[in-house]
């Protein structure tokens, strides 16, 4: 084709922009037009920027100059009125262009690129809650067919969940809609959609606590299975996040099968990469019981300070051969959390009522008294 041709260039640029039946061939042949060298491409998107404005955003993305122009062209897709695309597939067209809008905006150091992430992380929550919908609707839940009210919709459970479903994915939900809409689901998992909203503000201990609770009310998942996606998507990115809190429920559990004492909720938290000192911690709070609230759960729990204190004592031991923390530090550090956990010993000694933990003290003082061993030796 000659490249001063200009009917010819612009003949085929509206034949790779026919409609056609598959759309992977749609979308190459769009993804062929904006790359196309033809000095006469820009006038031609420029025409056609309203009949096809996610190709045109494609086009501003790839051109020099384009980067910030295309940020507001992605970010006007995913948030205007899709009423050409299908509803089932209407959320995730949303979901792609602000995708696309925060890649242009880290490109060229946009100002809302804060903002466009912010937006982006609630399409995916919303995207995140039609999936648990989905599951409660094709549940044999018992109550499915009860009437019930929420937000003025009056129904059954069934009629009432297919109502949000089709609002969340046609629509735009606020987060706040969207955290209250994901409560009602937690037993489907919506306390992972509540979890995956507060990433995105500054959320309290409170309420990531009520969140994480709503997250072990799940029947789809086990206590361990939630407590592993917690600790290792949530606790790095949430600096409030309470982690006395995971290792009580997982040794509630612990505390059944083995109630002289187990190591296996410390060997979780240190698969889910949290540092001994962490995990020290985190026992600590939940023995010394400063906390009125983590005080009250613990003693709910059922679960005694002298099997947390064995479990304290297999952290401390754990510290002794943790290289991250330097060897004059380290020292120092095992030195003091050794005697804060004879000292617990001691106490959990004075209130000790059953044989299985009298057991469970046996354990603690010997990894005591195998780390102190090992300390002195390596002194020598």
């Amino acid at each position: 084709m000659e490249p001063n041709d200009e009917f010819a260039h612009i003949v085929l640029f509206d034949w790779l922009l026919l409609p056609r039946d598959d759309p992977s061939l749609v979308k190459s042949l769009r993804a062929a037009l904006v790359r196309s060298d033809s000095r006469f491409l820009g006038a031609f998107m420029s025409r056609k920027s309203l009949q096809y404005p996610d190709v045109y955003a494609l086009y501003l993305r790839g051109t020099s100059r384009g980067s910030a122009q295309a940020v507001e062209q992605f970010v006007t897709l995913a948030s205007t009125d899709a009423n050409s695309i299908q509803a089932d597939d209407c959320l995730q067209y949303r979901i792609d262009n602000m995708k696309q809008a925060l890649s242009c905006a880290t490109e060229c150091n946009h100002s809302d690129k804060e903002e466009i992430s912010r937006r982006l992380a609630s399409l995916t929550a919303q995207k995140m809650l039609c999936d648990v919908i989905g599951v409660f609707l094709s549940s044999r839940c018992p109550t499915m067919d009860e009437v019930c009210e929420v937000n003025g919709v009056r129904g059954t459970q069934r009629e009432v969940a297919s109502h949000q479903l089709h609002s969340l994915q046609r629509y735009i939900l606020t987060a706040q809609d969207l955290y209250e809409t994901a409560r009602i689901y937690s037993h489907f998992g919506g306390g992972e959609v509540q979890m995956e909203l507060l990433l995105s503000v500054g959320a309290s201990q409170n309420e990531i606590l009520q969140a994480m609770q709503n997250c072990y009310q799940t029947t789809l998942k086990t206590t361990e299975e939630v407590s592993r996606l917690l600790l290792l998507r949530y606790y790095p990115a949430l600096p409030e996040f309470p982690l006395p809190y995971v290792a009580l429920w997982l040794e509630k559990e612990e505390f059944v099968r083995s109630p002289t004492g187990s190591t296996r909720t410390v060997d979780l938290m240190r698969t889910c990469r949290l540092e001994p000192l962490s995990i020290i911690w985190a026992y600590t709070a939940l023995i010394d019981g400063n906390e009125p609230l983590l005080a009250r759960q613990v003693a709910a729990s059922g679960v005694s300070p002298a099997y947390l204190t064995c479990s304290l004592a297999y952290a401390a031991s754990i510290l002794y051969d943790y290289k991250a923390i330097g060897q004059v530090r380290q020292s120092h550090v095992t030195e003091n959390v050794l005697r804060k956990v004879t000292e617990g010993i001691r106490n959990a000694a004075l209130d000790t009522h059953s044989r299985n933990d009298v057991e469970a003290l046996k354990k603690a003082e010997e990894i005591i008294r195998e780390t102190e061993n090992r300390r002195l030796l390596h002194r020598f």
